[in-house]
């Protein structure tokens, strides 16, 4: 009985920790991150210009299309610049 009641007086402590608080805020702000960088590539399709997404692809980036195409940064910055998109919109992201 005497272990269960630390164990508990320990989860109380660990989750008023600030520490938790902290690892809550830069998981809140790595959201935000991600969905600015997800709204920079919905703008790069938005407007047919995928310059503005080159600044997010690492330069070891490899793309595997749907049909098996493999393409490198290059390969995929370039048959973007020639795909045109009538309209581009993400739902419920989370």
């Amino acid at each position: 009985m005497r272990n269960i009641w630390r164990l508990y007086l320990l989860g109380l402590l660990l989750a008023g920790n600030p520490a938790f608080s902290v690892a809550q805020q830069t998981t809140g702000e790595i959201e935000k991150a991600v969905t600015a960088m997800e709204d920079q590539w919905l703008q790069s399709q938005k407007t047919n210009n995928p310059d503005i997404v080159a600044p997010l692809l690492a330069d070891k980036f490899v793309s595997t299309e749907a049909d098996g195409k493999v393409s490198n940064k290059a390969q995929m910055l370039a048959d973007a610049k020639t795909r045109r998109y009538s309209s581009a919109e993400y739902e419920d992201v989370r």
